[in-house]
């Protein structure tokens, strides 16, 4: 998967994109092929595309610096929002490949987003775009069939795909109509459904023994943060060996950095809201927030 955390990119997002102006094209092999997703990332001047904080609402990247976002569900109209790249190579018929991407629910209060399920990844042979428009059409060959409601954390939505054909593009978004949406209506007044996303990974099942992919569906399942909110200690109960620690706050410093620790002081620390970066074996990083009362 080229870029696969969007980190690279040809220039800063300016602002949220609109059909006349592409902000996804800045990032290196991505593009948008429905309507007008966005791009977010530190190096912004703006308060509207930033990470963490956004127009959006605030999330750290889950690896890097960026991350995209896009509407998966509309109220007062029939409205989707699709980003897609080019694969590295075409897959190969026959074999399986594992494919997955993590997800996070904005959560700004002007907005007033809803939660909806089958967020997902249809692969394609030919290439859709702004004039070749991805379908819409109640399939995707992976797609979460929970609704996802998390506006702290980032979920990961996986699967396995079995190539049946030489697969070279792969398209991210909700690709079923409305009927066939279910909604978390998580304010009466929501009218959009917007999710950031990162980390976009295939890998094939002769790499599994090498990379974790499936290995860190069940990490993340395993670490508990507690208490948080907080007032003094921040606890990660796991059995998994924590590398390292480091919390962020809300607009990126590092307030703190621990090596082969469970435990952070944060007494210390102003009220608010932090992120805690957790460094775990073979590569795995999973971030988590934490509010510190």
């Amino acid at each position: 998967m080229p870029n696969p955390s969007f980190e690279s990119y040809t220039s800063c997002p300016n602002t949220l994109s609109s059909n006349g102006d592409d902000e996804v094209a800045r990032v290196t092999e991505w593009y948008s092929s429905n309507n007008s997703p966005d791009f977010f990332n530190t190096c912004s001047t703006t308060t509207i595309c930033g990470v963490p904080n956004n127009i959006i609402g605030s999330q750290s990247a889950f690896d890097g610096n960026s991350y995209c976002g896009f509407i998966a569900y509309n109220k007062s109209s029939f409205y989707r929002e699709i980003i897609s790249a080019a694969l590295s190579t075409s897959m190969t018929i026959g074999i399986k490949y594992f494919v997955s991407f993590k997800v996070s629910l904005g959560e700004d209060n002007n907005f007033k987003f809803c939660g909806v399920n089958n967020l997902g990844i249809l692969l394609s042979t030919k290439k859709y775009d702004l004039v070749n428009l991805s379908p819409i059409n109640n399939y995707a060959h992976i797609y979460a069939s929970t609704i996802v409601t998390d506006t702290l954390n980032w979920t990961k939505i996986s699967g396995i795909i079995n190539a049946d054909s030489n697969y070279k593009y792969l398209n991210i978004g909700n690709f079923f109509d409305d009927i066939n949406t279910s909604k978390t209506i998580l304010n009466p007044t929501a009218s959009d459904s917007y999710y950031y996303i990162d980390d976009v990974r295939i890998s094939t099942d002769s790499l599994f023994g090498l990379s974790t992919g499936l290995e860190e569906i069940d990490w993340e399942n395993q670490i508990n943060i507690y208490p948080n909110p907080t007032i003094d200690k921040i606890k990660i109960g796991t059995k998994i060996p924590v590398l390292k620690l480091c919390l962020f706050d809300n607009i990126g410093r590092l307030m703190i950095i621990n090596e082969n620790v469970k435990e952070l002081n944060v007494e210390d620390l102003s009220e608010g809201l932090y992120f805690l970066k957790l460094e775990l074996p073979n590569n795995q990083i999973i971030i988590k927030r934490v509010i510190k009362n």
